[in-house]
């Protein structure tokens, strides 16, 4: 079921205090229909800004997917020895940049 938004501006541009001397008068319809026009117009602006904000969301969102690793098991924490090799690799690694320098 398609709810309908209702906004109370709008009914309200059509109503006038009971006591309004132009009420009912071609000129006072005219000048609402201008108030609702415009109100219409404000509402489909925002509106429109909220899809294209929506389209872009779903755009960048979609790019970002695109990047991301696909989720897998989260790494295991390394066992003592396993550390101690990745140690050992980075020291030897930081050993062979500095020599390559002094020469």
């Amino acid at each position: 079921m398609v709810e309908k938004e209702t906004d109370q501006s709008e009914d309200f541009a059509l109503q006038s205090p009971p006591s309004d001397p132009e009420r009912g008068t071609s000129e006072w319809y005219h000048k609402r229909c201008e108030e609702n026009a415009k109100l219409a117009a404000k509402r489909e602006a925002i509106a429109k800004a909220a899809r294209k904000n929506e389209e872009e969301r779903r755009r960048v969102g979609q790019k970002t997917l695109d990047l991301e690793p696909a989720p897998s098991d989260p790494p295991r924490p390394l066992t003592k020895e396993e550390t101690r090799q990745k140690i050992a690799e980075i020291r030897a690694w930081l050993a062979s940049i500095l020599n390559k320098k002094k020469e």
